[in-house]
C-alpha cells in the first residue's frame, strides 16, 4: 500500500494571526518610545532655554548694560527677561505646554545686581513633564548669581 501525501504550501490563519499580532505589538512599543523621546527632548530644551535666559540676564547685569539690573520673571509656562523691573523692555519666552515649572524663589523673580551679578533670590527652579513627575530638571541659583543645571 502506497501512501501519497499531498503537500500543502502556505500559512494557516492561526500562523498569520500570530505574526500580525507580534508586528502590532512591536509597532506600538516603537511608537510609544518615540512619543516619550519627544517629551524628554521638550523638557531638556525648556531647561536649557531657562538656563540660557538666566545666564543672559546675569551677563547683562555684570556688564552694566544701560547701567541697570536685569532679571527673569518665572511663570507657569514662560519666562520673561526684563531690565530694572517688569515693564516695556521685556522679552518673553514661551516654553510649551507639556512642561510644568515650579520654583521656591520668593516672588518668582530673580534679579541680578549690576557689576557683581549677585542676587538675593537664590533657590531652585524645578521643571517636569506634565504627566510624568519622574522626568524632571532642576536649575539652582546661588546668592553669588552662579546658575547650575542638573
Amino acid at each position: 500500500m502506497i501512501h501519497t501525501m499531498s503537500l500543502k504550501r502556505g500559512f494557516t490563519f492561526v500562523e498569520t494571526s500570530i505574526v500580525i499580532g507580534i508586528l502590532v505589538l512591536i509597532c506600538s512599543v516603537v511608537v510609544f518610545s518615540f512619543f516619550s523621546l519627544g517629551e524628554r527632548q521638550s523638557l531638556d530644551r525648556s531647561a536649557l532655554n531657562i538656563f540660557s535666559i538666566l545666564s543672559e540676564a546675569r551677563s547683562l547685569a555684570i556688564s552694566s548694560k544701560d547701567f541697570s539690573n536685569y532679571g527673569v520673571h518665572i511663570n507657569q509656562n514662560s519666562v520673561v527677561l526684563f531690565r530694572n523691573s517688569l515693564g516695556t523692555d521685556n522679552k518673553q519666552y514661551d516654553l510649551g505646554s507639556s512642561v510644568n515649572i515650579s520654583s521656591n524663589i520668593f516672588g518668582d523673580e530673580v534679579i541680578f545686581n549690576k557689576v557683581t551679578g549677585e542676587t538675593s533670590a537664590s533657590g531652585t527652579i524645578m521643571m517636569s513633564l506634565e504627566g510624568d513627575l519622574l522626568q524632571s530638571k532642576t536649575i539652582i541659583i546661588y546668592k553669588t548669581g552662579v546658575i547650575d543645571l542638573n
